[in-house]
């Protein structure tokens, strides 16, 4: 079921139609990365997760450096709900992705930060996470908007505008510093394996 809503949902954001020309159009940019190459490109990169609280799609509120620096891996993602292009694709690929990262021991914890979030309440949030699909182990988070972007900032994940944003997945194993920065579209494949990978090899570091 995922991978066909995947795939329903690339193909209706890339086809001709939908990114027909528009100057008006409040997406041009995102429209513009998805008539881009397909590919992905990755790094390892080291950041420090500054000292925030934000708030789930039940209202429950998580320190940042405790969610995302615990034992547990962790695949972090940057999104907001009334984005039609960019973060459809990625929160799709996640989901598609999950059944076969379940099965991978350890599994990671998958982390969506809303870039929106005056926009982007925690009901939103649940709806959006129900649209897709999402397990107890994913938490799609919201929070002030200083708090959110001093989260960005410390990912290099910062573009100034939700609607320059650019399509980012981060993969950090356990306990290391070490995060692998992925920059473009994978397909769900590619992510699983990015992220055994990633789990393999950065933990030995």
């Amino acid at each position: 079921m995922h991978n066909l809503f995947y795939s329903l949902t690339l193909s209706t954001l890339i086809s001709g139609n939908c990114f027909a020309a528009d100057v008006s159009d409040p997406h041009a940019h995102h429209r513009a990365i998805m008539n881009q190459k397909a590919g992905y490109q990755v790094s390892h990169k080291d950041y420090i997760i500054p000292d925030v609280t934000l708030i789930d799609q039940y209202g429950a509120r998580h320190d940042l450096p405790e969610l995302l620096t615990d034992n547990t891996p962790v695949i972090v993602s940057y999104i907001f709900t009334t984005c039609t292009t960019i973060c459809p694709i990625l929160t799709a690929t996640l989901a598609s992705a999950y059944d076969e990262l379940s099965k991978t021991d350890p599994s990671p914890t998958i982390v969506s930060i809303s870039i929106d979030p005056q926009e982007d309440t925690p009901d939103k949030m649940m709806a959006y996470a129900e649209k897709y699909g999402s397990h107890k182990d994913w938490h799609f988070l919201t929070g002030d908007l200083k708090s959110i972007e001093t989260a960005q900032r410390a990912m290099d994940a910062y573009r100034g505008s939700k609607l320059n944003h650019t399509p980012l997945t981060f993969i950090k194993p356990s306990t290391t510093t070490s995060w692998l920065r992925i920059e473009g579209f994978t397909s769900a494949s590619d992510l699983v394996k990015e992220y055994r990978n990633a789990v393999t090899q950065l933990d030995k570091e």
